[in-house]
């Protein structure tokens, strides 16, 4: 009896443990997920009675999390941004107990604008880099229309150009297309460079002091003219730069304060004939003058207020007339302040200011 109830158990038993055994299952909800070019996050489930698995295919654009569990589970799929024109795909395995389902992904390129952005910019003479923002969210090419002009770099936010100097004497356009890789238009960008670094009105002369104080009893040939200066002020919201500005003294043909002085070249109303001109030195941005401030050119740089406690301290001009004169009325020249160039002048001793206002003054 005792060996018929040990066989009786151990079947008892088999049949039981045959009887606890289930089928694997796995199911992936929903099989597909499809998203915009910025990105972001979506949810999958996963839905096993066993341990799961899941194998990526080896792309760096997405992230998955978790990899790995243990029945029901919900799986969170991440996407970068994405600038290319053209939609990308992946897959993502999962696998349970010999089980397999396929998560297919795909991202869609940018939507590109309607009209491409319209830009427009003025530039001036001088050679310069120059930046104008970048279409977001596209990988793009560059298109870049005219001579003196090329790229520096460029990113996600701004391209940077390059433009020569304007050396031609005239005004010069350029333009600059930005396209998809698949040549769709995002952004025209056009410039026009102007022929000089300053236009009329944004540099002004501001001040004209031609009375002067002397020196009494100095040695200086030029100072019987005293603190004679001009004042060059920048009228505009942004920085100058003064480089190659020329000052001129006009040529006039009366010196009889009751009339006044007048144009040596009547049939000329609309020029100005000139018996000096000087230049400010510079090669293009050597010289800038800040919105609102101001360049002081002195006929002679000295300090006037320490020798007769009157004048002006000119000794820290910005620039100096210089002239070499002649033995019988040398000029003076203040090492410590930059002369400025000497195009032409009529005197032949040193210039000065007329010091009863019998000049005009550009």
């Amino acid at each position: 009896m005792k060996k018929y109830l040990a066989i009786l158990l151990a079947t008892t038993v088999i049949v039981a443990c045959e009887q606890e055994k289930t089928t694997p299952t796995l199911s992936v909800t929903p099989t597909d997920l499809e998203f915009s070019s910025e990105g972001g996050s979506k949810t999958v489930k996963v839905q096993t009675n066993t341990d799961w698995t899941l194998t990526t295919d080896g792309s760096d654009w997405y992230t998955v999390s978790p990899t790995e569990g243990n029945g029901d589970t919900e799986v969170t799929v991440t996407l970068n941004n994405y600038t290319d024109a053209s939609v990308r795909t992946a897959q993502i395995k999962f696998e349970a107990d010999g089980l397999v389902e396929t998560l297919a992904i795909l991202q869609n390129r940018p939507e590109t604008p309607k009209d491409p952005t319209e830009l427009s910019f003025s530039i001036r003479a001088y050679a310069q880099d120059y930046t104008i923002p970048a279409p977001k969210g596209f990988t793009y090419k560059i298109v870049l229309n005219g001579e003196g002009l090329s790229l520096v770099s460029s990113d996600a936010e701004n391209i940077i150009l390059h433009f020569d100097a304007n050396t031609t004497g005239q005004n010069r356009d350029f333009s600059v297309t930005v396209l998809t890789t698949d040549d769709i238009k995002l952004e025209n960008a056009t410039f026009r460079q102007s022929w000089r670094n300053v236009e009329s009105g944004e540099l002004v002369l501001d001040e004209i002091f031609f009375s002067g104080f002397s020196i009494p009893e100095s040695d200086n040939n030029d100072s019987m003219d005293g603190d004679q200066y001009i004042k060059i002020t920048n009228t505009t919201s942004e920085k100058l730069y003064a480089d190659g500005v020329i000052f001129a003294i006009s040529e006039t043909s009366s010196q009889v304060s009751s009339t006044g002085a007048y144009w040596a070249y009547p049939e000329l109303p609309d020029g100005i004939g000139v018996n000096t001109l000087y230049q400010i030195p510079g090669n293009g941005t050597d010289v800038p003058v800040e919105a609102g401030k101001s360049v002081v050119l002195a006929i002679s740089a000295q300090n006037f207020n320490a020798e007769n406690g009157v004048g002006a301290d000119l000794s820290k001009a910005n620039f100096e007339f210089y002239d070499e004169g002649n033995e019988d009325y040398p000029d003076t020249d203040n090492p410590d302040v930059p002369n400025l160039v000497n195009w032409f002048k009529s005197s032949w001793s040193f210039t000065s200011l007329h010091n009863r206002g019998y000049e005009s003054y550009a």
